[in-house]
């Protein structure tokens, strides 16, 4: 699969012959791992392995268990790009697991790349918003909200966040609170 033939070629003589590969040699080897029928098994098998991390990641989420939750989307996240997929939705996700940690750059790291996947979508906005506010970056954060209600103007939760980055710049501004 990685084009290692010297790897194949000094594990050959250790091996024993796999049914699926008809031609049992180094090159029936490789040209199998190249085949379609191989591919589509092995994307079959890395999409049931997803669909199992991303329960595993859920499930830590939801018990608030933030830190546990923090590598399976990661995990999740690695297996969509082997797959050629992106998912904004696992990078969001990941963003609120580090925000509930107070990890503000990693939070705004992986709230950047769900709105580079999808930049139509308000809630990357609303996460990238939300980091900045950690990260106390409240000019920012109020355009990062501003630019999820373009999206979504009836979204409540991004009104209330705005109005609160606006506050708290003003504070910050007047001597209120120190950035």
């Amino acid at each position: 699969m990685h084009e290692k033939l010297d790897v194949v070629e000094m594990l050959f003589p250790l091996t024993s012959p796999v049914p699926q590969v008809q031609d049992w040699s180094v090159q029936g080897i490789l040209q199998y791992v190249q085949s379609n029928a191989f591919k589509e098994k092995t994307e079959e098998t890395l999409k049931k392995y997803l669909a199992d991390v991303k329960l595993k990641a859920a499930y830590s989420f939801k018990k608030k268990e933030y830190r546990a939750a923090i590598p399976l989307y990661g995990k999740a996240i690695q297996i969509n790009s082997e797959i050629g997929l992106g998912d904004a939705v696992l990078f969001s996700n990941r963003s609120l697991c580090w925000h509930r940690i107070g990890e503000g750059v990693m939070a705004l790291s992986d709230a950047l790349m769900a709105q580079k996947l999808r930049p139509e979508w308000p809630k990357a906005h609303y996460r990238i918003g939300a980091a900045l506010m950690l990260l106390k970056e409240y000019q920012q954060a109020s355009q990062a909200f501003k630019a999820g209600l373009l999206l979504d103007p009836t979204n409540m939760e991004i009104k209330k966040a705005r109005r609160e980055a606006v506050d708290c710049l003003r504070r910050s501004c007047f001597g209120g609170e120190s950035k």
